[in-house]
């Protein structure tokens, strides 16, 4: 299952369409700027505080996902897609 919280940032939806086709989402949030809401500061930075009230979003498809299907994950896996993986 994927669960994606995504920022699209003014680039058009059919850039996502390949990763989408190869990974399809259980759920989707899609977000811009402020359509997030006001997260929190952390530690007075607001780039901290967006990050986790994404992540906050991305927890409550999980646990929807987990209450239609009766039972929890084993394993969540948090990912970046600006991070790139060099070894297992």
């Amino acid at each position: 299952f994927f669960f994606y919280v995504m920022d699209l940032q003014g680039r058009p939806w059919a850039e996502y369409g390949a990763v989408l086709a190869a990974l399809p989402p259980a759920a989707l949030s899609l977000g811009d700027g402020e359509a997030w809401g006001q997260p929190e500061t952390c530690q007075g930075t607001r780039t901290c505080g967006v990050q986790f009230h994404r992540l906050q979003s991305c927890l409550r498809m999980v646990d929807a996902a987990e209450t239609q299907r009766g039972r929890r994950f084993d394993w969540l896996i948090r990912t970046r897609t600006d991070l790139r993986w060099m070894a297992p």
